[in-house]
């Protein structure tokens, strides 16, 4: 599949407007460490916390940027890659899992129980005789439950790189006949 530079810079400019946040608040603390060691360039002569202080401000969000950034970008580039050029399918689910982070908080001399869970569905479909897998999650238990192993759901993916898919959440949600928030 030969993709259209176009259509590449429309990708980029996808996956950069989805990291605007991280990359703006990461540049405003670099900003600001710079800021701090001008500062103390003028203020503190001789002493060197006000330019320590400075450098952590610029060390962390830089590394940050740099650890995190590239594989955020990608994940959102592909997926609209997914989005124009993937192929629709059908996969079967075969696994469920319920991942329980849940965490005891100290609040007025009690400790209270925080829960969270999150909704795994692994599944799995075939292309070209070759079976792949992939995993997704759903936002509310009421998706979860309607989704039996062994049912369907709606998959897109790429056909030059099949082990790269997405489930179709609208049409899945149009199917089990729930709003499109519970199936995010």
């Amino acid at each position: 599949m030969k993709v259209s530079f176009s259509d590449k810079i429309v990708f980029a400019k996808a996956a950069f407007k989805r990291n605007l946040g991280p990359l703006g608040i990461g540049l405003l603390f670099i900003a600001l460490g710079i800021v701090v060691i001008y500062i103390a360039s003028f203020v503190n002569e001789g002493k060197v916390f006000l330019h320590i202080f400075g450098g952590v401000f610029i060390v962390f969000p830089l590394f940050f940027l740099l650890f995190t950034m590239p594989s955020s970008f990608l994940f959102y580039y592909e997926k609209a890659l997914i989005k124009k050029y993937g192929s629709y399918g059908t996969a079967f689910i075969c696994g469920k899992a319920i991942l329980d982070s849940s965490s005891l908080e100290n609040k007025d001399a009690r400790t209270v129980k925080k829960a969270q869970r999150h909704f795994e569905l692994t599944y799995e479909y075939e292309y070209l005789q070759v079976l792949y897998t992939n995993t997704f999650h759903v936002a509310s238990r009421s998706c979860f439950d309607r989704l039996p192993i062994g049912g369907r759901i709606p998959i897109q993916f790429l056909k030059v790189k099949p082990s790269q898919s997405t489930v179709r959440r609208a049409k899945l949600s149009n199917e089990l006949g729930i709003d499109r928030k519970d199936c995010t």
